[in-house]
């Protein structure tokens, strides 16, 4: 059998369960271990994100677009897994990320030096 897809109330009820446990957890302060810092500074900026995009689809699906909000969905789901993922592999993780991250920069950087600084063509 097949499964079904998800319904717009099955999204909305996972978004305020997820929104609602933050609140409650933050409301009395997270207390992070000091060789877990490195580990916070990368997950906790996705873990907003989450947020935020929980919100947004809330916002969005009260005013009848749930359809166009279930990209938010599908984003925030991929940002709680690498948050929970970096979470539980540590350090070594973090590292690994910065050091791509820093990488894909350094590659952008290198390929805009050779471009003209005007986005316009100069061709006719």
């Amino acid at each position: 059998m097949a499964d079904q897809p998800v319904t717009t109330e099955e999204y909305r009820d996972a978004l305020r369960r997820l929104l609602f446990a933050w609140k409650r957890q933050t409301a009395s302060g997270v207390e992070v271990r000091s060789d877990r810092v490195r580990v916070l500074a990368l997950v906790y900026s996705w873990v907003a994100q989450v947020h935020r995009f929980g919100h947004g689809f809330i916002l969005l699906e009260k005013r009848g677009f749930s359809h166009e909000a279930h990209p938010l969905v599908r984003s925030a789901l991929e940002h709680t897994l690498m948050a929970h993922w970096v979470s539980i592999t540590g350090d070594p993780t973090v590292t690994s990320w910065y050091a791509e991250d820093h990488r894909l920069l350094e590659s952008l950087l290198d390929e805009a030096k050779g471009r003209p600084r005007d986005v316009a063509s100069s061709r006719p």
